[in-house]
């Protein structure tokens, strides 16, 4: 059967995905000397595509770039010495977001793009340095934008399936005491304290696990029983793909059933 994936976007969608993509592989292409001129063009062209940039504006009104920042910027022990290195968000709107703020910090000159690069991706002279980082952070940012603009219905969501799935999510809220919050609000805390000072995985596995952590305690702010759950669910589940948060695990799960709210 001939493969006609080309065809379920609109002309609108391939345009903005052509020129979306032609501008990160002129950056991606490019040599470090060219690079600034090349960053400027890109972020033009994401501010000129009202589809990335509605997710980006909706993404930074729960998101902080500082804190983002400092989240994913790890210690890594290489070569008998410690190294700077910077690790990305998992969920693809978020990465894409913490990347675009990160091209504008350098494009405005707030961030040094040559010490940034040395020291989170020194190499032997400058342009293999650039190519880490194209590798690291580019690449990932580029498959992210592109996944955003080929998520777009060209037809438009259907009402009917929208209405069903806003509903699902929209459950009665429920009363849960401050006295509850608070202590799930702190423990939450050492659980995210403990992922960045003692996590025993990778980058990929640790991002997850502070992810699904503040999934959970924005669904227990919402007070909405089925997100609770359903982030519980997924905060447990990730936590136990890796070694070290099981008494942390425990302690939430007490102060959930002491309450009802699994």
């Amino acid at each position: 059967m001939e493969n006609n994936e080309t065809n379920v976007y609109s002309a609108g969608q391939k345009n903005d995905i052509a020129l979306f993509t032609q501008r990160v592989n002129d950056l991606l292409e490019c040599k470090y000397i060219l690079a600034a001129k090349r960053i400027s063009s890109l972020l033009k062209c994401v501010v000129s595509l009202p589809v990335l940039m509605e997710k980006v504006e909706d993404c930074l009104k729960n998101f902080s770039y500082a804190n983002e920042f400092a989240r994913n910027r790890l210690a890594v022990s290489e070569d008998d010495r410690v190294r700077a290195k910077l690790t990305l968000p998992v969920d693809k709107v978020r990465l894409f977001t913490f990347v675009f703020c990160l091209l504008a910090e350098i494009d405005s000159g707030n961030r040094d793009f040559t010490k940034f690069l040395g020291d989170y991706f020194n190499d032997e002279n400058a342009n293999e340095s650039y190519a880490r980082f194209c590798a690291d952070i580019l690449v990932p940012f580029k498959k992210a934008g592109e996944y955003i603009l080929k998520s777009i219905d060209p037809e438009g969501l259907d009402a009917e399936s929208r209405q069903k799935g806003e509903e699902f999510f929209g459950a009665e809220t429920i009363y849960i005491p401050s006295a509850v919050s608070d202590r799930l609000a702190t423990l939450i805390e050492k659980f995210k304290q403990k992922a960045d000072n003692e996590f025993l995985g990778d980058g990929e596995q640790r991002a997850e696990c502070v992810e699904m952590a503040d999934a959970f305690i924005n669904a227990v702010q919402s007070k909405n029983p089925k997100l609770i759950k359903i982030t519980w669910i997924g905060l447990k589940n990730t936590a136990y793909s890796v070694h070290g948060f099981e008494r942390n695990i425990a302690n939430i799960k007490n102060v959930l059933m002491e309450a009802n709210l699994i």
